[in-house]
Parts: C-alpha cells; structure tokens; sequence
C-alpha cells in the first residue's frame, strides 16, 4: 500500500526491524521500501534542516517536538525519542537554528 502524507504531518520515523516506521498526527504506516538513511538524505533534500536523527534508529521533525533535554526529545504527541549520550547541545543548537530560520520565513 502506497502512503501519501504531507511533511507537515510527519512527527517521527522510527527503524523497528526490517521496517521503519512513520508516525504523524493522524497514525502510523510501515514503509518497508527504504532504509532509516535513505528516508533521512530524501527528507534533508525535500526540507533542509526540518529532520533531524537524536539517535540511531530515529528521525525526528523538528516542528514536533515540545521539549528537549539532555537524555530525550518529548514530541508534541507524547513521544519521548532518546538522544545520544554526549549529544543534546549538536541537537539543542539544530532546534534553536531551524526554529529562527523557520520564524524568519514567516
């Protein structure tokens, strides 16, 4: 089955297995046809500095997220993505640089 979802609506990817997984507000979908890498380098040329990966096995859009410290990301879902040690200020400075670059284009 073909999935069409808007960027937008895209919380997070997660690599569950053979199989990642794409939530958005609306649910989730498996996507089997590429790998974690792949749907990372196709997002980061669809929206530069949009996703970012906190760790492995994760992408997260950063207009998701609520609140970030040094062990995870919460999503405005509820989610929680876990960050990689030694990690939270490369992640904290890509949230603080695409938010006021996404506030400029407004």
């Amino acid at each position: 089955m073909t999935h069409s979802v808007a960027l937008k609506e895209i919380t997070h990817i997660e690599s569950i297995g053979h199989c990642r997984v794409v939530h958005t507000a609306n649910g989730s979908f498996d996507e089997r046809q590429q790998s974690l890498s792949s749907l990372q380098e196709r997002l980061g040329t669809l929206a530069p500095g949009q996703f970012i990966s906190p760790c492995r096995g994760y992408i997260v859009n950063q207009s998701a997220i609520r609140t970030i410290t040094a062990q995870d990301i919460q999503l405005c879902s509820e989610a929680k993505i876990p960050i990689r040690r030694g990690e939270f200020r490369k992640i904290r400075d890509a949230y603080f640089q695409w938010v006021f670059q996404s506030e400029g284009e407004v």
